[in-house]
């Protein structure tokens, strides 16, 4: 079917000669229908189930990405040569077309736009403006308060998230190549990347790459193709193949989701996050692993406290006898790092409310598990504690604070203080208060 169609591309020309209309847009459809052919390629792994039958055709523009995709393919694909400083948003409108029969190909259900826009603000935490007729709102998936629009291709230093409200769907700034196998499919463009790119630097003369060049393109395409459907799978639709597919191939993509946009709600991905984080902060040096709490306890763009219960739910439920290594990284963050390098970060009350909901789980679980096992509880008393030594860290503040809040509702920490088991921890450093 390949070869027969390809055939019939390859006279475009002769539509030139005889003028028919009808021929014109028969070519149309048959060009984008070896679109989705070709897209279909790499998606077919998506689906549990095989396909019978021909691949449903969408209507798909042909002058709507073949000028973009010119452009991309004459500018190369080497960013120090400035490849993708003129991507305009009529690129990422290109892109998206591409990215629709992606996911059509993908069994990815459209969302009315009502429950998608829901969804985005479940997901990630933010107010979509309904009134905007900016259709594009972008996801900076390394600084949550930076919303303000502008539109930067997919980069090792620029990865930000797209949301198209009006097609419904998600995707990176790729460059077109970067998603769609286009040298079969626009074989008239071959010529844009015949020649070297030349540019000069202060090392001299040097060559730019060109799509072409990249050895393991195929293979990036097929990726970006999956990303794209499971990313936009998963969000919208809740799909947890999808889900699976990231917890195994996009564990990024999933630990900004929870550290920077606060995403706790799906226990598998605050599993992944939270053991990814212990190792990744553990190997650093031995009091590194007190930064865990950096990922729970954060300021939000209104500079208040946010605390990400999700995680703390989960901590809770994998603490055991033998398990304290989450609670115990979490008492780390308050003696290593909240009273010192994050100091100035929170309020007195804040810092006393992060100590709180620390203490509502590290208090009780000390004092059942503490002298139990031989693989955890081997500190001497909870940071709580330690905070009302005056030989210690010396902040008698913080227990008034919590006590002046109520606990901050906190059942669990009000019976752990007023039982007296606070200060039942270490007889020895009582004395000294």
């Amino acid at each position: 079917m390949t070869d027969v169609l390809l055939k019939i591309m390859n006279k475009e020309e002769m539509l030139e000669v005889n003028g028919t209309q009808k021929m014109k847009n028969n070519l149309q459809i048959l060009r984008s229908i070896l679109l989705i052919f070709f897209i279909g390629s790499f998606t077919m792994n998506c689906k549990k189930e095989s396909q019978e039958g021909s691949p449903h055709s969408l209507e798909l523009e042909k002058d709507s990405i073949q000028p973009m995709l010119a452009k991309q393919l004459k500018a190369g694909a080497e960013k120090d040569y400035g490849s993708f400083k003129d991507y305009t948003q009529k690129d990422l409108n290109a892109l998206i077309e591409v990215q629709k029969v992606i996911l059509d190909q993908s069994n990815f259900k459209p969302l009315s736009n009502e429950d998608f826009i829901k969804r985005i603000e479940y997901i990630f935490g933010i107010k979509v403006d309904r009134s905007s007729s900016l259709n594009y709102i972008k996801i900076n998936m390394s600084d949550k308060c930076d919303q303000k629009l502008s539109y930067k291709p997919f980069t090792l230093a620029s990865q930000d998230l797209y949301i198209s409200k009006k097609d419904r769907l998600i995707t990176y700034f790729y460059s077109i190549p970067e998603i769609l196998e286009y040298t079969n499919l626009f074989p008239d463009l071959k010529s844009l990347e015949a020649s070297p790119i030349k540019y000069s630097s202060d090392d001299g003369e040097m060559y730019a790459k060109r799509w072409r060049d990249i050895a393991d393109l195929t293979e990036l395409r097929s990726r970006n193709i999956m990303i794209t459907a499971s990313i936009n799978k998963y969000i919208s639709n809740d799909d947890r193949s999808a889900l699976t597919w990231l917890l195994g191939n996009d564990k990024d993509f999933l630990k900004k989701l929870v550290a920077e946009y606060g995403y706790d709600k799906e226990e598998k991905i605050n599993s992944l996050v939270l053991q990814s984080f212990f190792e990744e902060y553990a190997a650093e040096n031995e009091q590194s692993g007190g930064k865990l709490g950096r990922i729970v306890f954060v300021k939000n763009c209104a500079g208040k406290l946010e605390i990400r219960k999700g995680l703390l739910d989960y901590i809770e439920k994998n603490t055991t006898e033998n398990n304290d290594k989450y609670i115990t990284s979490l008492g780390d963050y308050i003696i290593s790092y909240l009273y010192k390098e994050d100091n100035n970060k929170f309020t007195p009350v804040e810092k006393a409310e992060i100590v709180a909901y620390i203490s509502n789980i590290e208090g009780p679980a000390f004092h059942k598990f503490k002298g139990k096992s031989d693989n955890a509880w081997s500190q001497a008393a909870t940071p709580l504690f330690f905070l009302q030594s005056k030989t210690s860290m010396n902040q008698p503040e913080v227990l008034q604070i919590i006590k002046k809040n109520k606990y901050f509702g906190l059942q669990p920490l009000k019976n752990y203080i007023e039982s007296g088991q606070l200060q039942q921890e270490d007889p020895s450093l009582i004395k000294n208060n």
